[in-house]
């Protein structure tokens, strides 16, 4: 799932993941734990991977280092480029589509909108309609 806000002429976007396990001694047997990242930019899937494992491993562990693994890893990565982030010893691809300004979607179409964006462009026009 995923939520915008907007803070003045800027848009921060948010993208969240729950995951459920089985647990007979919890209340409803099911531990449920979530996780938000927020982004200047509209990328989704490229978080989600790394935050289904983190979210494993800290019910796992039961312990904050998952999450702060997580949390220096993304703040240590340079995101002006694309790349791969190194974590719990896998690589995770890092591709950010190119940073495109307002004024170059005039008369753009939805074939221009998904070869920018590809697989977020459903997401960035959810976004849109949710806006207006």
């Amino acid at each position: 799932s995923f939520l915008l806000l907007k803070e003045g002429d800027e848009v921060l976007y948010g993208f969240a993941v729950l995951c459920h396990r089985p647990n007979p001694q919890a209340p409803n047997g099911v531990d449920r734990k979530g996780m938000l990242i927020f982004s200047w930019r509209p990328v989704f899937d490229i978080f989600e991977p790394m935050m289904r494992l983190t979210l494993d491993s800290f019910l796992e562990t039961r312990t904050k280092k998952p999450l702060i693994t997580l949390f220096n890893a993304l703040n240590a990565h340079d995101f002006s480029r694309s790349g791969y982030l190194f974590l719990y010893n896998q690589f995770f691809p890092l591709y950010l589509p190119p940073e495109l300004h307002e004024d170059e979607f005039v008369g753009v179409s939805v074939r221009d909108l998904v070869k920018a964006f590809g697989i977020d462009t459903m997401l960035l026009w959810y976004g849109l309609v949710l806006e207006t």
